[in-house]
């Protein structure tokens, strides 16, 4: 199939690709205009979804007074609950309480039955509430809640050790989903089943993530006058012929409300977040809320060692100072305006127990030369994080990383800092990106961390679209019409005039048929 499919985008235009997929996205709209479904309120949150579909659900069991159980899990996404398959039919009535004309959907996957066998049972129950967002459906799978009916076993049922199984044990059937528990002896189910009102939960998996994630952002609006005016005070005396070319291009401060739409994603899509930084140079959104709880700007003055180097116009110098910021978590996540969460994440994705990180290398690997002018910055960073690496654990890197979140400890970054003084000064001060950078948040921090064992490799589904392509148009109507991305970024390196004029339409356009519903971060 996917051969067939290539065959046929070879033999298709772009225009004709994008109208084909237009067309698929119509279809799939109407498909979905089948189910009944409710709108989506500001500041949708699939977390908030599950939650309330999950206590929803439990209070239908109790009133029907089935005892049930919560599985442990590592996130709150896809809650398993395990009830006793001779409350089966209890299961049904439960569930069929839940209408359909407020958004509920319920399904099950049934047992096959023998003859005389009880037609109430089943393997799996399922039930979600389907919400919808002016421009696409916004329910994901991660918001399903599954009830899962074990078997009761006879009294001498054979377990694989030898021994035998209490008579009434629950026991998962080998079709139903794995769980971290195979069964649950009477005395177990006794302690730990029945009323969702009354018996506390089990606590989570050993893989969850546990401890405050907080998330950082660095936002500039180049369209600024004042902006502009402190940028050409500072950097138009600076000698540029050791520089390369992309140190200093205006796309790189190109504003088109990118932020906006990314914390749209982030409410969305990443619940588990504790506190929102914006990393500004005297600036705010003009639409951001002025009192959210959940939100701070922080100005560079605030967080840079040695302010009098400001103002500055270097991530690179932004970024070597982001872990200063006061307040902030130990773990926390850094990124950028221009990555946006495609859908509902786990904090797993990013972090694993004990607050270990995760990063994500890229396929592009580095030249073997020095750093030089000729070096795009990102490069020449890269080659000067290589040669710390190497003086201090005498081994060599060889990849750089993808645009996603950068998931980051404090304490890994303070012990840079302390190791590496000068070289922190050096880039804190270069008010353009410099050869002599280095990308501290982006790039180093993932080595020394894994060098030291305070970090691993994770996996993570994304999309890197750059807005320079002359096929953009196509490249974002692939993305809209894909729901399996946990990430994408949308980074534009050195368009043309014409170029950036047809991005300032389709871009807000794209993102507001990405993600509709205006967050709770944005003023009414």
């Amino acid at each position: 199939m996917r051969r067939v499919r290539a065959a046929v985008a070879g033999r298709l235009s772009a225009t004709l690709l994008i109208r084909y997929l237009d067309l698929k996205w119509s279809r799939s709209r109407a498909r979905e205009a089948r189910a009944a479904w409710i709108p989506a309120q500001r500041g949708h949150s699939s977390g908030q979804v599950v939650r309330d579909n999950l206590a929803r659900v439990r209070t239908a069991l109790d009133e029907q007074g089935v005892r049930h159980l919560l599985l442990p899990a590592k996130d709150e996404f896809s809650p398993k609950l395990v009830v006793s398959a001779s409350d089966a039919m209890a299961v049904r009535r439960a569930l069929a309480g839940l209408s359909s004309t407020d958004g509920w959907s319920v399904t099950f996957r049934e047992t096959s039955q023998r003859a005389g066998g009880d037609s109430s049972d089943f393997l799996v129950a399922k039930a979600w509430r389907n919400i919808d967002g002016p421009e696409r459906r916004l329910t994901s799978k991660r918001e399903t809640v599954r009830i899962l009916a074990f078997a009761e076993l006879e009294a001498g049922t054979p377990r694989v050790d030898g021994e035998t199984f209490e008579r009434g044990t629950l026991h998962r059937r080998t079709s139903q989903p794995a769980t971290p528990f195979a069964y649950f002896e009477p005395r177990e189910w006794e302690s730990y089943a029945g009323d969702s009102r009354a018996t506390p939960d089990l606590p989570p998996l050993i893989d969850a993530v546990v401890d405050p994630i907080d998330v950082v952002y660095t936002w500039v609006d180049g369209s600024d006058p004042h902006w502009l005016e402190r940028k050409a005070r500072k950097t138009g005396s600076i000698q540029t012929e050791g520089y390369n070319d992309a140190a200093d291009v205006a796309s790189r401060f190109a504003n088109r409300d990118e932020l906006r739409y990314s914390l749209r994603s982030l409410e969305m899509h990443v619940p588990w977040v504790r506190h929102v930084y914006i990393v500004t140079d005297r600036q705010r959104p003009s639409w951001l809320v002025e009192d959210h709880p959940r939100v701070t700007v922080i100005d560079h003055e605030e967080i840079f060692t040695d302010p009098s180097v400001l103002p500055v116009f270097n991530s690179h110098a932004i970024e070597s100072q982001l872990h200063h910021i006061p307040g902030l978590s130990d773990r926390y996540l850094y990124l950028n305006d221009d990555i946006m969460f495609g859908r509902p994440v786990s904090p797993t994705l990013f972090f694993g127990p004990g607050g270990v990180t995760k990063f994500f290398r890229s396929n592009a690997v580095l030249d073997i030369a020095p750093p030089s002018p000729r070096d795009l910055p990102v490069l020449s960073a890269a080659k000067n994080n290589r040669q710390l690496i190497a003086d201090a654990f005498c081994v060599t890197v060889a990849n750089k990383f993808k645009h996603t979140p950068h998931p980051q400890r404090k304490d890994v970054l303070e012990e840079l800092e302390a190791s590496l003084p000068a070289v922190f000064a050096s880039t804190s001060r270069s008010s353009l990106r410099h050869p002599w950078d280095i990308s501290i948040a982006s790039a180093l921090h993932h080595y020394w961390a894994y060098a030291s064992g305070r970090a691993h490799e994770g996996e993570i589904r994304y999309s890197y679209i750059d807005l320079a392509r002359r096929d953009v148009d196509l490249w974002l109507a692939r993305l809209r019409h894909n729901r399996k991305v946990d990430v994408f970024c949308l980074n534009e390196t050195n368009a043309s005039p014409e170029q950036s004029a047809h991005l300032d339409r389709v871009v807000p356009a794209f993102l507001e048929t990405m993600f509709p519903v205006p967050s709770t971060f944005e003023r009414e």
